[in-house]
């Protein structure tokens, strides 16, 4: 079964090369929203479509974006997985 702490591993993996790039040394945290850490929605668009597949659900264009912080990414997105069971 799937966890939400499962989920936020996933979305830090998921920006951690475009972040970690372009900010060495700093780290992640649960309240850095993707703007915070240098995502643009090109950069999003293939973060959601990643986790999409992974955890085969569907994630509506308005429910993730830029001004998110991770905590917030992680527990709706694991919401999103517990309502497709």
């Amino acid at each position: 079964m799937t966890t939400n702490l499962d989920v936020y591993a996933h979305l830090v993996d998921a920006v951690r090369d475009t972040f970690i790039e372009n900010n060495k040394g700093t780290k992640i945290k649960s309240n850095d929203t993707f703007k915070d850490l240098g995502l643009d929605s090109l950069d999003m668009l293939s973060m959601i479509w990643n986790i999409e597949a992974e955890f085969n659900i569907v994630i509506p264009d308005e429910v993730i974006h830029v001004d998110n912080t991770l905590k917030e990414a992680s527990e709706t997105i694991f919401c999103l997985i517990l309502n497709s069971k």
